[in-house]
C-alpha cells in the first residue's frame, strides 16, 4: 500500500540528507543542463554523496543535450547501466543504437563507446524500445537484474513503480512497499512550472 499524501518538490540546492530516510523515492533536479562541465560534475557528485548507497536512476535529455556522457559515466561508477531514449507519445523511439523521431535520427553509440572502453568491468547497455509495453519490460529487467536506468523519464518512472510494488508483473522478491513517495519536479521550463502549479491546485504540499 502506497501513501501518496506526502510529497515534496526539491531542487539540489535545497536537498537535505534527512530526506533520504524520510521518503521511499526521491527524484532530484540537478539543474545542470546549462552549466559548465566542471560545475555539472560538482553538483552531481554532491547529490550522489548525499544519496549514499541508495538505489539511483538518471533522467537524460531526450535530444541528448547537456552532459549525458558524464551522467551515464557517474552511474557506471555505481553499477551496470541500461539506457534507452524513448517517449512514445512524442513518437520518439530507440532502434539499433539510434534515437529516432519522425525522419530525424541521431546515433547514441558514439556517446557510450568511450565509457565502455574506460569501464570494461561494467555493462552499459543501449536497449531498443518503442512502446510503453517495451518500457515496462525493460523496467522489470532493471529491477530484476539491478540495472541503473537512464532515459528521458518514462523508463525511470516505470522502474520506480515496479520497485515500489505497483507493477504486479514484477517478481515479489524484487519489489518493496512504501508509505511515502517523494516527487521532485524537473527544470525551470515554463511547462514544468505550469505542472507544479497544477500539483498545488490538486492539493500536493
Amino acid at each position: 500500500m502506497v501513501d501518496h499524501n506526502k510529497t515534496v518538490a526539491v531542487n539540489l540546492d535545497r536537498f537535505e540528507r534527512e530526506l533520504v530516510g524520510e521518503f521511499a523515492c526521491i527524484v532530484l533536479n540537478l539543474e545542470i543542463r546549462e552549466r559548465s562541465g566542471e560545475e555539472a560534475a560538482r553538483r552531481l557528485a554532491h547529490a550522489l554523496e548525499v544519496v549514499g548507497e541508495h538505489q539511483v536512476a538518471v533522467r537524460i535529455d531526450s535530444a541528448l543535450r547537456g552532459h549525458v556522457g558524464m551522467l551515464v559515466a557517474a552511474m557506471a561508477e555505481r553499477g551496470d547501466v541500461l539506457l534507452t531514449d524513448t517517449i512514445p507519445e512524442y513518437g520518439r523511439r530507440t532502434l539499433a543504437g539510434r534515437t529516432l523521431i519522425g525522419s530525424q535520427h541521431r546515433d547514441i553509440e558514439p556517446l557510450l563507446a568511450p565509457l565502455r572502453n574506460r569501464r570494461k568491468d561494467r555493462r552499459i547497455e543501449l536497449a531498443d524500445s518503442e512502446t510503453y509495453d517495451d518500457l515496462d519490460i525493460l523496467a522489470r529487467r532493471c529491477v530484476r537484474d539491478g540495472l541503473i536506468p537512464a532515459d528521458p523519464g518514462p523508463l525511470v518512472a516505470r522502474v520506480a513503480r515496479a520497485t515500489l510494488g505497483l507493477d504486479p508483473m514484477t517478481p515479489e522478491g524484487s519489489r518493496w512497499g512504501a508509505k511515502r513517495v517523494a516527487f521532485v519536479v524537473g527544470t525551470r521550463d515554463p511547462q514544468t512550472l505550469k505542472q507544479v502549479r497544477r500539483m498545488e491546485e490538486l492539493g500536493f504540499p
